[in-house]
Order: structure tokens, then C-alpha cells, then sequence
């Protein structure tokens, strides 16, 4: 690649091109030059494997002319095959204690998960009713109102037969008639440590 300048100045003699390239130098004496203009040029050019030539004449001007090397283009390599995303998974945390809620819901979505929340029963029924793309519910047994972890359980299997299910209590015992359902869901006791809550909710999510 050529690059060429040219001016119609004043031009240069023999013994200012040849210290044209010189840090520094200059002939504008008492004028605002640093002298660095050509010499940056310069190392620039070298920098970049090239030639620069200068070529003057005192009344002609000067031209300033740049080689650079074409850069060979690199060989294609075989583009492997795009892997598709990861899906975004979902889970709905029922929670009617605002701080285990809020705790529980910050580090699973530190985990990279979208998160629903709801402080009672009737509200994640409304979510489950809706066929959110709910991939796990995570939900208290036992919570103000009319509608227990149980009742979200069943509503689950009807409405989004694919999401996993995991209970939380501290009161395992308030299953009731309806105990049989702790043998087919996991339960976490509480108090429980938010490490364990997310191992597990992970698990469940990985299971096929």
C-alpha cells in the first residue's frame, strides 16, 4: 500500500532532508514546531514493517511518500457449529415470611435463574393458573390463608404437569391427610441454609 503527501512549499535542501527524520529538528526557528512531525511519522511507518521516502526541492515543495506491507489474509478456519443457548429456567418462590423470601429469591437469581416471587397461596395460584413457564415451584407448606403447599402442588399437576416441586417447612407435620405427597416431593426443614436450598433446587431443575 502507498500512501503519498505533497505540498507546494517553500521545499527542503539537501542538508535539511537529510535531517528531516531527526527528533526535534526544525527550521521554523522561533515559531511553535516541536520538530516531532516527520519523526513520528517515521517510527510509524517502521513500526508497521514499512518505507517512507521523502522527496524535496527548495521553491517545489516537499512530498512525503509511505509503503505499508498488504497483510496475507489468514486462512479460514471451519467455523464450529453455534451452540444454542442455554435455556432461562423458572422458578416461583411462595413465601409468606418476607425475609426467607426475599433471601431465597436473591441467591437463586444469582444462580443465573428468572425468579417469581408470591407472599401467599392465591397469588402463585394465580401465576400457576396463568401457564407461566414455571419450571420448579418452591413453596411453603404452610401459609396464611385458605391455600396450603398442598393445594399448589395439585394446581402444579394440572396446570404445568412439567415443572418439579420442593416444600419448605418447619411444621412437616402439618401435612395432614394429605402427607402421602412428602414421599413424591423433596422437603426442605426449616430454618435451612441458603446453600442447601440452592443445591437442591439446582438438582431438581437438572433432573429429566
Amino acid at each position: 500500500l502507498r500512501v503519498r503527501l505533497a505540498d507546494n512549499g517553500a521545499g527542503m535542501s539537501d542538508e535539511v532532508q537529510r535531517r528531516a527524520f531527526e527528533p526535534f529538528f526544525s527550521t521554523k526557528a522561533g515559531q511553535r514546531s516541536a520538530g516531532l512531525g516527520l519523526s513520528l511519522a517515521f517510527g510509524f511507518v517502521k513500526q508497521s514493517g514499512g518505507q517512507i521516502e521523502l522527496a524535496s526541492m527548495p521553491g517545489s515543495g516537499t512530498t512525503v511518500t509511505m509503503y505499508f506491507p498488504l497483510l496475507q489474509a489468514a486462512q479460514a478456519e471451519p467455523q464450529q457449529p453455534a451452540r444454542p443457548p442455554e435455556p432461562v429456567r423458572t422458578v416461583l418462590v411462595v413465601e409468606d415470611e418476607t425475609p426467607v423470601r426475599q433471601s431465597s429469591v436473591e441467591v437463586l437469581r444469582k444462580l443465573g435463574l428468572c425468579v417469581l416471587e408470591a407472599a401467599d397461596g392465591e397469588t402463585a395460584l394465580g401465576m400457576i393458573r396463568q401457564g407461566l413457564p414455571i419450571d420448579l415451584v418452591f413453596t411453603d407448606l404452610v401459609m396464611p390463608g385458605q391455600l396450603r403447599g398442598q393445594d399448589l402442588a395439585a394446581a402444579t399437576a394440572q396446570y404445568l404437569p412439567q415443572a418439579k416441586l420442593l416444600f419448605a417447612s418447619g411444621y412437616p407435620g402439618e401435612a395432614g391427610a394429605d402427607g402421602d405427597i412428602l414421599g413424591r416431593v423433596r422437603l426442605l426443614q426449616k430454618p435451612y441454609r441458603l446453600d442447601d436450598m440452592s443445591r437442591v433446587v439446582l438438582q431438581l431443575l437438572d433432573e429429566h
